[in-house]
């Protein structure tokens, strides 16, 4: 529940009493801070969703609550504190990089890094603390700190708050991040977000269970994630379950020098592929509009096949020719996107990452490059420019002595290599 932003200093017309200094007093220059709030609202909050639109939680969620942040007193600190500079900040890092005035460029770049500063500083004090009335805020801010990666250039930053986030989680009732639908929300998204970095980290300690808390347990109730991001509930419940088997069989393999295939019965991961084809997703009829309704779809069947091509290429170990017709058939989902909204907006980068990684035909891998020049224009985002240079960068890689059939996680983790944020 988000509370009122402030206590009246007085009983006298209390209702127009302001605190003589709030946060939103200390901004500085309103010209550029009204362009910044104004970004977020009118594109960047859509840029970074699979679905843009009026049911975008960064729109109908974290901006209620970036408010009440701005309205509290200056000297305060608390989650919705934040969560406010946070936003701002994303916002202005990513004016910065997408404006062409040399001299806006770094005036927008020095409010974000000052606005950064605040956040990351309020968020700290209010990670320590940890009074329960904030963990709603916490926790939006937390999910804005991991979307860093794709509006900025720096490298690296998700590693650092996924670690940051799940050792807070891990010290509280996961129940209590559930007790209303925006929370419900909250952590669905950041769950989520979780359960696909972990694929980039499978090689590591950290991708055990243990190392990153989440609990899709707590999806018992109204589950959001189909109209948010197009992801169906047994889709999210199957790639969590397939990570989790890969990285705890990369872990034994390295452990004791076995094939991870040999840790899992043939039988066993036949039943789970025949399950996993099986949760083809259905059309959905139940959202707003023929366009909403068209765009989940396609989201839905990108992750479909991109999770039956992780399946076979990271726990069966099939050569790429293995996964090729699933791909050819997923692109005509990820194509038709662009029909379906005039709006910024982004898949999410897992599954169309995992299908681009394991391209072997040139017109195809030309068709991917394509649609990559279509969603860097699309989005702004500069995840997408990254990834431009990144896809055919491995592909080149796969053409060395003894690199035919690299995984591309294996490939991420190569210092030398400027990787993505995937989820």
């Amino acid at each position: 529940m988000i509370p009122a932003p402030f206590a009246p200093v007085n009983n006298h017309n209390s209702n127009l009493t302001q605190p003589a200094h709030r946060h939103i007093d200390l901004l500085g220059d309103m010209h550029l801070q009204r362009q910044i709030l104004e970004h977020w609202i009118n594109h960047l909050s859509d840029a970074l969703m699979p679905v843009p639109g009026p049911y975008n939680p960064l729109k109908s969620i974290f901006v209620p609550i970036a408010y009440v942040g701005a309205e509290q007193p200056a000297s305060s600190s608390s989650g919705y504190v934040a969560l406010f500079y946070l936003i701002c900040a994303s916002s202005a890092f990513h004016l910065s990089a997408n404006t062409d005035d040399s001299k806006q460029s770094s005036e927008f770049m020095t409010l974000a890094l000052s606005h950064h500063n605040e956040g990351i500083r309020h968020l700290q004090n209010n990670l320590a603390k940890d009074d329960v009335s904030e963990r709603e805020s916490v926790l939006a801010s937390l999910l804005v700190c991991l979307m860093y990666e794709p509006v900025t250039v720096e490298q690296n930053f998700w590693r650092n708050h996924l670690r940051g986030a799940s050792q807070w989680l891990r010290k509280i009732d996961g129940c209590s991040l559930i007790q209303t639908e925006s929370m419900a929300i909250l952590y669905q998204m950041f769950a989520s977000t979780a359960i696909f970095l972990r694929s980039q980290m499978i090689s590591s300690e950290a991708a055990l269970s243990e190392c990153i808390s989440y609990d899709t347990g707590l999806f018992s109730g109204t589950y959001h994630l189909h109209r948010i991001f197009g992801l169906p509930k047994r889709l999210l419940e199957t790639v969590s379950d397939i990570i989790e088997i890969a990285a705890r069989s990369r872990r034994q393999a390295s452990d004791d020098r076995r094939s991870p295939t040999q840790l899992i019965s043939t039988q066993e991961l036949d039943k789970r592929e025949l399950e996993l084809y099986l949760c083809a997703p259905e059309y959905p009829e139940d959202f707003t509009s023929k366009a909403e309704n068209g765009l989940i779809y396609h989201h839905s069947y990108i992750f479909y096949f991109a999770l039956i091509i992780y399946f076979k290429r990271v726990l069966r170990k099939l050569p790429l020719h293995e996964v090729q017709l699933l791909i050819d058939q997923a692109f005509d989902h990820i194509e038709a996107l662009k029909a379906y909204t005039s709006r910024p907006f982004t898949p999410l980068t897992w599954p169309v990452a995992v299908i681009f990684f394991e391209l072997e035909d040139a017109a195809l891998q030309k068709r991917a490059m394509e649609w990559l020049e279509f969603i860097i224009k699309r989005s702004t985002l500069s995840v997408w420019e990254r990834a431009q240079a990144l896809f055919p960068a491995f592909w080149a890689r796969r053409q060395d002595p003894g690199c035919e059939d690299m995984q591309w996680d294996v490939f991420l983790d190569d210092p030398s290599v400027h990787g993505i944020m995937m989820f």
